[in-house]
């Protein structure tokens, strides 16, 4: 098993081995370990040559010398997942994020759930600055592997990449947040994904200039791995003028929220205005607070 350095950050979670794990706070380089053996197995030692000739030149910040070792095995052996993996690394590396996102997409064509290939697709459309692409590999690698002991470093970078969502007519800016200001309704922080045992989760809406008696109604739904929309709770509040809203639910008393994907609706007078996607991850300490409701 060799050990290599390289300078990317999401490599600092993932590296090239599924097992491990780096803080991704941390920019310096890191000694990442390669699982030669099991990456290669069953494929034709010519293949695998190449393969670990790719990665001794990786080692070696050879990049151009890599991708030509690592083009011939996949060229070789087109469904060679980790060569594929390995050659994003180091387009990545060579600063052709373009190419190595072509990498990353066929290593999910051959295996979608590869879990450290969307965290590495979330780190490249980061540096091409489309931070929608970027949230969305993001989100989908904590979907695949909620338990990496990085998830809240990621959720973090998450929030922090999302834009805010406006709605459409009378309906301005919508933030979801586990902490409000009670008195004036700001958020504190514009979050999408929160911990299972978090007490309470808030939405705030900004409100244009609604007619008298306008029905502004809260659906929250769990999505299910089918794409079933299953009803967790709805509130519904009557407006009139400009004004801040926030709508709560608080966590079940007895027991956590379940995790998953979540969407919560936001209607006016009975017509959809705005979706917002959310998701619940597995929390690591239980909430010792109680929350507010507005």
């Amino acid at each position: 098993m060799k050990k290599f350095v390289i300078l990317f950050l999401i490599l600092l979670i993932g590296g090239c081995s599924p097992q491990n794990t780096r803080d991704i706070s941390n920019l310096p380089a890191e000694e990442i370990d390669i699982p030669q053996d099991e990456a290669t197995k069953g494929i034709p030692e010519h293949i695998v040559s190449h393969f670990k000739s790719g990665n001794y030149f990786l080692t070696r910040a050879d990049y151009p010398n890599a991708i030509r070792k690592f083009k011939l095995a996949v060229k070789l052996k087109p469904d060679f997942i980790q060569a594929h993996y390995n050659l994003g690394v180091a387009y990545i590396e060579s600063n052709q994020p373009g190419l190595a996102i072509d990498e990353w997409q066929t290593t999910i064509d051959l295996d979608p759930d590869y879990a450290k290939v969307y965290l590495s697709l979330g780190y490249a459309y980061e540096r091409l600055s489309d931070n929608d692409k970027s949230v969305e590999y993001y989100e989908k690698y904590l979907q695949l592997n909620p338990d990496d002991p990085n998830a809240k470093a990621i959720s973090e970078k998450i929030n922090n990449l999302r834009g805010h969502l406006i709605g459409h007519g009378i309906v301005g800016r919508i933030t979801m947040t586990d902490k409000v200001n009670t008195t004036t309704y700001d958020p504190e922080l514009s979050k999408n994904i929160f911990t299972a045992n978090i007490p309470v989760i808030y939405t705030t809406a900004e409100i244009g200039d609604a007619p008298v008696n306008t029905r502004i109604k809260a659906v929250w739904y769990y999505l299910g791995l089918k794409g079933e929309e299953i009803p967790v709770n709805t509130k519904e509040k009557v407006v009139s003028g400009p004004q801040k809203m926030v709508f709560a639910v608080k966590k079940p008393a007895d027991k956590p929220w379940p995790t998953g994907r979540y969407a919560l609706r936001l209607y006016v007078n009975g017509k959809e205005n705005l979706s917002v996607p959310y998701t619940i991850l597995k929390g690591d300490q239980k909430a010792n607070a109680e929350g507010q409701n507005p």
